[in-house]
């Protein structure tokens, strides 16, 4: 007669409290490679911004002094990313004598806003999607106002007029085609400075 522990497989080499710990070790894997893309996804840098603040200095077409409104475009799922954007660019010296107001806009959202805007900030991933980065250069053109990215998958999407990016050294790249659609007017200092494509 076997004994209960034989019965239950405790003792046996294929039995299922083996198969029980290769679950959950399989399950623990899965949860670290799925959660990666997420912890892996970039907020906006103060330097980042700081550069962004500095970039929209040179736009003639902005206010020198007053309010510069930004759109922080995001998914739904960046909602919280972009509001700590949002309060990091408040914080931050406008360019000239300008300040900042930023307000978060999701993506979905963005045919309807009828709020007054002078400039889009894309948070990354805003415009992954062919749809919601068409809507972005819709509004871009249709509004005349600059889309800036910190992200150079801007340029593949071609949704942003500004791609500025802070690493060991500041990048910047011109979209000419899109900024044109924009009415967009740069200093001719900065044009020369900056990358085109």
């Amino acid at each position: 007669m076997q004994s209960s522990s034989a019965l239950h497989g405790r003792h046996q080499p294929g039995g299922r409290p083996r198969l029980r710990s290769s679950i959950i070790i399989v399950a623990t894997i899965a949860l670290i490679v799925c959660a990666r893309p997420v912890a892996a996804m970039a907020e906006i840098s103060v330097d980042d911004l700081q550069a962004v603040a500095r970039s929209l200095g040179f736009l003639d077409t902005l206010p020198k002094d007053g309010t510069i409104t930004v759109g922080v475009v995001h998914t739904a799922d960046a909602s919280q990313a972009a509001a700590r954007t949002v309060d990091r660019l408040n914080a931050i010296p406008g360019p000239n004598s300008a300040t900042f107001k930023a307000q978060s806009i999701a993506v979905d959202g963005l045919a309807g806003n009828q709020d007054r805007l002078d400039a889009l900030l894309l948070e990354e991933g805003a415009c992954a999607d062919p749809a919601t980065a068409l809507a972005v250069t819709e509004m871009v053109r249709r509004r005349h106002i600059v889309s800036i990215s910190t992200s150079p998958a801007c340029l593949q999407s071609k949704c942003c007029v500004l791609m500025v990016h802070t690493d060991r050294k500041v990048e910047i790249v011109l979209n000419t085609e899109l900024a044109d659609a924009a009415g967009a007017r740069f200093s001719s200092v900065f044009a020369m400075m900056v990358k085109r494509r």
